[in-house]
């Protein structure tokens, strides 16, 4: 995995936010529990069954963390489409990013490619995640 080195401009910052009320978290977590509300919630099948085997072995293979791992166009699409998501799940309530389960990582790794790119190599999906 392509390390994320400390960005100078962000030291000041605290995005460690472990210490954050626990009952707080566990509500936000709740948006974010894709088993509980989406994989239970459809009907046993042989295709479902088929699909779930199909998932188990793409995530055993481990080929797709090395590639989102380098931060390049696959990871901000999935950033770009978790934002999106993340925006819409709580559309009433006044949720801070900080909050949401994974967003310091993703902060961090768009934070750093923007340091470490010249503007006109930005890929259009990095620039989409921040939009």
């Amino acid at each position: 995995m392509k390390p994320i080195p400390e960005i100078e401009e962000l030291r000041s910052i605290d995005i460690n936010r472990e210490n954050d009320d626990n009952a707080h978290k566990a509500y936000i977590d709740e948006f974010f529990n894709w088993k509980k509300y989406f994989y239970d919630k459809i009907p046993e099948s042989p295709q479902k069954k088929k699909n779930m085997e199909i998932i188990a072995k793409i995530l055993a293979e481990k080929r797709w963390e090395e590639k989102l791992g380098k931060r390049g166009v696959a990871f901000f699409l999935i950033a770009a489409r978790w934002a999106e998501y993340a925006k819409t799940i709580a559309v009433d309530e006044k949720i801070d990013w900080f909050d949401i389960p994974g967003y310091s990582i993703i902060l961090k790794a768009v934070l750093t490619e923007f340091k470490e790119r010249k503007i006109s190599e930005y890929p259009d999906a990095l620039v989409d995640a921040t939009c």
